[in-house]
């Protein structure tokens, strides 16, 4: 509690900006490294389980489900590197210049009809959306891996051997950081698209 106590108290001290470029650094970190680990389960790894047709399923179906997050969430890297309202008004200075409202030197103040925010909100929207969803499915991974419903016999990568407390050690906590991280991005993503909004910006 008093961990998530501070971690609030710094979410809500630190600007925006900060917040979203660290979980930014986080998420491509994690990322990265499960990805790795999902192409060594994939072709290093001997899978059991109990449930018959489970091990086929975790293999060619979760497994590339994993794949299809970790591939989204690199985009919405980009998105948090570069917002996608940024996009929009690069686009929009250099097609249509009409809309170009106000320049004060180099500075230029942009504004959009109500129908194209709507639409950047609601793009934002689904983009947090999905990604608490691929956060609670890797949430539901773990489960699965925790409760035995699927079980990482041991890695094999040439000479070097894990053994499955090793080897479902590794990847549950990668599981773990990953869901945490588009937890917090996706509360962070909601939660500045709703204030911007709010804004009228």
């Amino acid at each position: 509690m008093l961990i998530v106590g501070i971690l609030i108290y710094l979410f809500r001290i630190a600007d925006r900006h900060s917040v979203i470029i660290t979980l930014a650094g986080i998420k491509f970190f994690a990322v990265i490294i499960l990805g790795l680990f999902i192409f060594i389960i994939a072709n290093f790894s001997v899978l059991y389980s109990e449930i018959l047709g489970f091990e086929f399923f975790f293999r060619n179906i979760i497994l590339r489900v994993l794949i299809y997050i970790s591939i989204f969430t690199l985009i919405t890297i980009i998105f948090d590197v570069v917002p996608i309202r940024e996009i929009v008004y690069y686009f929009v200075k250099k097609i249509i210049r009409e809309k170009v409202a106000i320049k004060i030197g180099k500075g230029q103040i942009i504004e959009l009809e109500k129908q194209e925010s709507k639409k950047i909100y609601i793009i934002n929207q689904i983009i947090g959306i999905i990604q608490f969803i691929s956060a609670i499915i890797i949430i539901l991974i773990v489960i699965a891996i925790t409760g035995d419903l699927i079980s990482i016999k041991y890695i094999m990568i040439g000479g070097l051997r894990f053994s499955q407390e090793a080897s479902e050690f590794m990847f549950v906590s990668l599981l773990i950081l990953c869901g945490i991280c588009l937890s917090f991005s996706a509360i962070s993503w909601l939660y500045f698209n709703r204030e911007t909004r709010n804004l009228g910006l």
